[in-house]
């Protein structure tokens, strides 16, 4: 099967990818689109909720979260706008990225409430380090 795997499939095809809805600038992130991507719930298997990136975003806080400290979340900025991003099952990557690096993110728009407060959040895809 390997074999005929081989012979088949081209080296490009075997790159996961991500298929991206949108691209956005911190500057079109609002709660005026997260309310309007909460009408379409609910997400699942037949309804995928939509996946935006944006690029060149600047990491202004960084910090590891959660009991075994496997979250991550950081304060990304455009230079103008900063928003909050939180990776869930992403702490690994505050080993390979640092304050002040240049990263693309994949992500959802998502409404988070909690203790009282409604703030928007981006969760985390997928990160691309651009510095390197």
């Amino acid at each position: 099967m390997n074999d005929h795997a081989d012979a088949m499939l081209a080296e490009h095809e075997l790159i996961p990818h991500l298929a991206i809805d949108a691209e956005l600038s911190l500057a079109d992130i609002g709660f005026d689109i997260a309310y309007e991507i909460k009408k379409c719930a609910p997400y699942g298997i037949g309804n995928p909720h939509p996946l935006f990136c944006t690029r060149n975003l600047e990491i202004m806080s960084l910090q590891t979260m959660g009991s075994d400290l496997q979250h991550l979340k950081m304060t990304l900025s455009d230079g103008v706008h900063t928003h909050q991003a939180i990776g869930f099952r992403f702490g690994q990557w505050a080993e390979s990225i640092a304050l002040h690096e240049h990263i693309d993110i994949a992500y959802e728009i998502n409404i988070n409430e909690w203790n009282g407060h409604t703030t928007l959040q981006l969760r985390l895809v997928d990160i691309k380090n651009t510095d390197v």
